[in-house]
């Protein structure tokens, strides 16, 4: 498997403020981009409280999982994950308890 290093669209970071109500914000490479050659994202928990994350349209929606309901992936406090955008250009994001704020950089590579 050959490892590509992330590279990211530039100017086109979008912040997201996390709480316990799903919310989420628009993400797009920079104009003249397309997402073909922008196919991931990199996505930082920047806060000290985990958060789950959904990719979708403007209308997406983060559920934080239980035990008896299947819900969003998560993202440890601190962490960064590069994910497979799908064409999506939206991400939204949830938190069991508190807040914390998500940076997410579309681009190229792991």
């Amino acid at each position: 498997m050959r490892f590509i290093c992330f590279t990211p669209a530039p100017l086109s970071t979008a912040l997201l403020q996390a709480g316990t109500t799903s919310s989420n914000v628009a993400f797009n490479p920079p104009s003249g981009a397309s997402l073909a050659k922008m196919p991931q994202a990199k996505i930082t928990t920047l806060g000290s409280t985990p958060a789950y994350i959904e990719m979708g349209s403007a209308s997406a929606v983060a559920i934080v999982p239980t035990i008896t309901t299947l819900g969003s992936m998560p993202i440890a406090a601190g962490e960064t994950k590069v994910i497979t955008t799908g064409g999506q250009t939206s991400l939204a994001a949830i938190t069991q308890t508190g807040s914390t704020t998500l940076s997410i950089t579309p681009g190229t590579g792991s």
